[in-house]
């Protein structure tokens, strides 16, 4: 079977969820995903789960900062490990995006014959996985996101202009977060999970920017 042919054999809705930790380039993936759906007829919708946060974030008490961007992103940290723990679910963020496809970007129903996708934003925890799975069955996708450290650390200290020791920290803990009570974000655990595992090593020019993908 030709790579993406399989796409050929789905009508409805596709799920795409992508895990990647702090720092890796998930922009490139996400631009080639949608034009390689787009050549097979479908409209690729991405929903960004950090965005429930922003809707919840006086009910549950957080603070979410907008800058400087190391502590942007640990306060977004902070307000996902917050949100499962009040709500003693792994899985809250994912069962947020699954309401927003049902609720908000469901096409009107003279449209439904339309082939859609959704980006899910991305995954932190293997709860999120396991009901994804459940509620879309083989209509939903997990893609790992494969970035070596060092050239994370680069995207961090260089485009997000972040000092070397934050970045350093928000990698490590990213990666090697505990989770004493399971409501932490677990990145490295939801990696291990991916049904296919994208490659940002070696970056590719940009005329052929998809990196390598293993299956």
């Amino acid at each position: 079977m030709a790579a993406l042919d399989f796409l050929d054999r789905f009508d409805s809705e596709l799920v795409i969820g992508l895990v990647a930790p702090v720092g890796a380039e998930k922009s490139i993936v996400i631009d080639e995903i949608k034009d390689s759906l787009a050549a097979f007829g479908y409209t690729t919708v991405k929903i960004k789960l950090s965005d429930f946060l922003k809707d919840i974030q006086s009910k549950h008490g957080v603070e979410l900062i907008d800058e400087p961007e190391n502590e942007r992103i640990n306060s977004y940290m902070n307000a996902g490990n917050k949100v499962r723990e009040d709500m003693n679910r792994g899985d809250a963020l994912a069962l947020w995006a699954v309401s927003e496809i049902k609720r908000k970007l469901r096409p009107p129903e003279e449209k439904w014959n339309e082939k859609r996708a959704y980006i899910l934003d991305s995954l932190k925890h293997p709860k999120e996985v396991e009901s994804l799975r459940r509620i879309y069955g083989n209509g939903f996708f997990l893609i790992g996101i494969y970035s070596p450290e060092e050239q994370r650390f680069e995207y961090l200290h260089r485009n997000r202009n972040i000092a070397d020791e934050d970045a350093k920290a928000l990698i490590e803990r990213d990666y090697n977060e505990e989770n004493p009570n399971n409501a932490e974000q677990q990145t490295r655990e939801t990696f291990h999970v991916a049904d296919a595992f994208v490659s940002l090593l070696n970056r590719p020019k940009p005329e052929n920017r998809f990196p390598e993908l293993w299956i």
